[in-house]
């Protein structure tokens, strides 16, 4: 594998996407959440209620490309979307892209509308979701989020959003000092395929096979993948 791009689909899961999507909402409508919402949370340069805002937004996103028409251009195959921060040589480059700083201030203007608010959007897309997703057809061609007007299958576009959602439920969990819900196993199936790819397109085979299989022999950080 040389590429993103030619990672094979294999796991469409619209179960586990809603699912992990109503694990997220549950956690942010606890306490602990409400208590740090304007704190700093573990992800660099961003409050807990940004990430919280941030993460539970990408329901929106599934359920906009549910609706939306198939756009009439070429179509990439391949988790794309994180290609250019995989190209970075420090994880603190990541600031300053232009999308990093775009997504942490959308995030950041959503949370001040606080807790209660970003928790009854998240569940009026859940509830929209939960009727349109599961008929949808994998292999709608869909516009890529952030890369218009690169387009790509709606299960690619599924596997990404399932992967946020996992990262940042996890993110606002480590914030909070709570426990992070448990992964659905399709749900972390799809996250897994989507960061194992990313990892082998940032680095090696080689490497990422000693990390898995031979600690003592990897080179640090030879794991990442966003």
């Amino acid at each position: 594998m040389t590429s993103p791009f030619d990672m094979p689909l294999g796991c469409f899961s619209p179960s586990a996407f809603l699912g992990t999507g109503f694990d997220f909402i549950e956690l942010v409508k606890r306490p602990e959440v409400a208590d740090e919402w304007f704190e700093p949370s573990a992800c660099r340069e961003m409050t807990v209620g940004a990430v919280a805002a941030h993460g539970l937004s990408n329901l929106e996103v599934v359920l906009l490309e549910c609706e939306r028409p198939e756009p009439a251009t070429a179509r990439l195959l391949g988790i794309v979307e994180y290609g250019r921060p995989m190209r970075l040589n420090r994880p603190e480059d990541f600031d300053d892209l232009p999308g990093f700083r775009m997504i942490a201030e959308a995030g950041e203007a959503q949370a001040t509308e606080g807790p209660a608010r970003v928790v009854e959007r998240a569940e009026g897309w859940l509830e929209h979701l939960r009727w349109v997703l599961p008929a949808m057809d994998p292999n709608k061609h869909v516009y890529l989020p952030r890369l218009p007007p690169m387009a790509g299958p709606l299960a690619m576009t599924l596997a990404n959003r399932t992967n946020e959602l996992v990262v940042h439920m996890d993110g606002v969990a480590v914030s909070t000092g709570l426990p992070t819900p448990p992964i659905r196993p399709e749900a972390a199936a799809m996250a897994l395929t989507v960061l194992t790819s990313l990892s082998r397109y940032a680095n090696t085979d080689l490497e990422l096979i000693r990390v898995m299989a031979r600690s003592e022999r990897a080179k640090p950080d030879k794991a990442r993948a966003i």
